[in-house]
């Protein structure tokens, strides 16, 4: 579609002179899930049972019959210089540049009730956009801005309106919650602008926004038990599973280095006395940082800084002397160490003042 390399354009808009070979560009308006427990356990055991049908037919084509009405309808077979040109256009395929954009307004779930199927949580992802730029099988480049990501409960019972966010942005501190940037290749690593990146195969960099959580301790265990029991349990166990298994497999098969960065400012804790009292306890940290190191040898270093930590109550009362600076370096050795103390982990932490 165009000269200019996607590695190191600024933005991945659709309508810039981008070299691509193709472009996938799609717009959500709005999603609404209503999440009950024992309707999706109905679709889902629905869905097992159709797929038993479907594997118990497919396993009977060895002893069925093909009847065709009209032997033109075959497929003529292939020639072998046609079988070699194939492999030309997949090779081809396998080297062309795709962009994929996608946006999506509002995505709202309700977790509701399994007994009244009234609403028990309400979660709220407004403003996302994607874009994602693959070269071949080792070439990526990754940006997501996420605008907003809230948590809620609805308004019944007698929580204060100040504790229905569970988890958000601070009010009126930003206008995206985070953005994420990964990079994988070497075309792509050069154009990231990340630093000591020699010998690396891949970058992520997160950067978090002003946020804040509410603990109520209800609220919590109940979302947890919601969350880990029923059919919602056995799904988000499921994809747990199947994601530290792809995280095992992609680092056993890294030959290079890989570094991932988070970063964040003004994170809040509120833990309220109680959920219908408005006096509170305040924990919010000034900046933090957290750096990722993979090495080739399955061994990895991590790096944690929280820098002016305070802890405050609702009237303004400092419960601390003075902010609270910690760093923590953790140092986590190769598996083919064949001592107990050589595997230990080494953990080395600093607080000041």
């Amino acid at each position: 579609f165009g000269k200019n390399d996607p590695f190191l354009a600024e933005k991945l808009v659709v309508g810039q002179d981008l070299s691509v070979s193709s472009i996938l560009d799609a717009r959500f308006t709005s999603l609404f899930i209503n999440w009950n427990p024992r309707a999706i356990s109905s679709l889902t055991s629905i869905a097992e049972r159709f797929n038993t049908m479907m594997e118990s037919d497919s396993s009977r084509d060895a002893h069925g019959v093909f009847i065709v009405t009209n032997p033109s309808q075959l497929a003529r077979r292939r020639r072998p210089s046609e079988d070699s040109t194939t492999n030309k256009r997949v090779k081809k395929a396998k080297e062309s540049t795709v962009l994929v954009n996608a946006e999506i307004e509002g995505f709202h779930v309700n977790l509701n009730s399994a007994r009244d199927d009234l609403p028990l949580f309400c979660g709220v992802l407004a403003s996302t956009q994607l874009s994602l730029v693959l070269r071949g099988e080792k070439e990526k480049r990754l940006n997501l801005l996420v605008g907003d990501l809230r948590l809620t409960t609805p308004s019944l019972g007698r929580t204060t309106s100040n504790y229905r966010t569970i988890l958000g942005l601070a009010t009126g501190k930003a206008t995206s919650l985070l953005s994420v940037q990964y990079f994988e290749g070497d075309n792509a690593i050069a154009a990231s602008g990340g630093k000591d990146l020699t010998d690396c195969e891949s970058f992520g960099e997160i950067v978090l926004s002003p946020m804040r959580l509410v603990y109520v301790q209800a609220q919590i265990l109940a979302l947890v038990e919601y969350s880990t029991a029923g059919i919602l349990g056995t799904l988000t166990a499921q994809a747990a599973s199947n994601a530290v298994q792809a995280a095992a497999d992609l680092a056993a098969s890294s030959s290079s280095k890989r570094v991932f960065s988070v970063s964040a400012t003004n994170l809040e804790l509120l833990l309220p006395h109680a959920a219908y009292k408005a006096e509170y306890f305040s924990s919010r940290v000034g900046s933090a940082s957290v750096a990722f190191t993979a090495l080739p040898d399955s061994s990895a270093e991590v790096e944690v800084l929280l820098d002016d930590f305070v802890v405050s109550d609702s009237n303004g009362e400092s419960l601390l002397q003075a902010p609270v600076r910690m760093d923590v370096s953790v140092g986590m050795p190769p598996e083919t160490k064949s001592s107990k103390h050589d595997q230990a982990i080494v953990v080395n932490i600093s607080t000041s003042k």
